[in-house]
């Protein structure tokens, strides 16, 4: 008595072609998405916070500090009435319990005369837990002032 074996799917040099130009697509994919990807699949709790002015902030690559230490991304930058924005962030498990009941939002360059812009969180109000998913207002929130419009404010026309 003999078996037969079953052939196998990948005996066709087109199949083959087609599972390995699948693959390429896929990490090319992975590979240009990287940074939204890893903010996408990494746990942590959202936050958001409304500025006056919309800066220079890009979702996915543009990080939120805390006392200087990087504690989550920006995901994503909405425009509200006007020039005005709201951010949304993605910070760490753990932060807002460290950010008090007022929290405060800044954007702050990385060099002294511009560069990457990112936002800087600052302890505010009681001792407790910024809610999940709450709002910092504009009224406890700064842009940073470049000093381009510092000079037109102080040099004559």
């Amino acid at each position: 008595m003999t078996t037969s074996r079953p052939k196998l799917v990948l005996s066709s040099p087109k199949t083959v072609g087609v599972i390995v130009m699948a693959v390429l697509l896929a990490f090319s994919l992975f590979a240009f998405n990287r940074a939204k990807v890893q903010t996408t699949l990494a746990s942590g709790e959202p936050l958001s916070a409304e500025f006056r002015q919309d800066y220079k902030l890009v979702p996915h690559e543009s990080v939120v500090k805390l006392a200087g230490v990087e504690v989550g991304k920006v995901t994503g930058v909405e425009q509200a009435d006007g020039n005005a924005a709201k951010v949304v962030m993605k910070l760490d498990d753990g932060t807002l319990d460290k950010l008090g009941t007022q929290p405060k939002a800044n954007i702050r360059p990385t060099l002294v005369l511009g560069g990457k812009y990112y936002v800087e969180l600052v302890q505010g109000g009681k001792d407790g837990a910024a809610a999940e998913g709450a709002t910092i207002p504009a009224k406890r929130t700064t842009v940073p002032v470049e000093l381009d419009k510092v000079l037109s404010a102080v040099t004559p026309e």
